[in-house]
């Protein structure tokens, strides 16, 4: 059940990752810059690509409140704090139908970039077309 805090539902959230689970994804120590830009590019790539391959499925993530965002975290590393991007699935335990979606997306996550996610990270080859 949701924590209630002055009469509000607290929302729970999934840790979805950054990428589709067989993809590279951007990696921490490449430089600041570089990095912050790929993975920012990444999680919303693969927030668009989630939200198209649950429509897909019948699964109507907005009607069933369930909210995907980028989630920013840091942890020190010993040698400074590392910062780091990932896609998150929030939504109010209260509500059956989001915890019920929310938990099918953690379960079905795509294995690859789909094409259009292909194209908005620039990776479409000769033979896409």
């Amino acid at each position: 059940m949701a924590r209630k805090c002055d009469g509000f539902a607290m929302r729970s959230g999934l840790k979805i990752g950054p990428t589709p689970y067989g993809e590279e994804c951007a990696q921490v120590g490449a430089s600041d810059y570089d990095y912050r830009q790929r993975a920012v590019g990444e999680c919303a790539a693969f927030i668009r690509q989630l939200k198209r391959h649950a429509e897909a499925n019948g699964v109507d993530l907005l009607e069933r409140r369930v909210d995907l965002r980028m989630n920013i975290s840091s942890h020190d590393a010993g040698n400074g704090v590392v910062v780091y991007y990932e896609v998150f699935a929030f939504f109010d335990d209260d509500n059956e139908l989001a915890v019920e979606a929310a938990y099918w997306l953690e379960c079905s996550i795509p294995k690859l970039w789909d094409r259009i996610a292909r194209g908005e990270l620039g990776m479409l080859d000769v033979g896409d077309f």
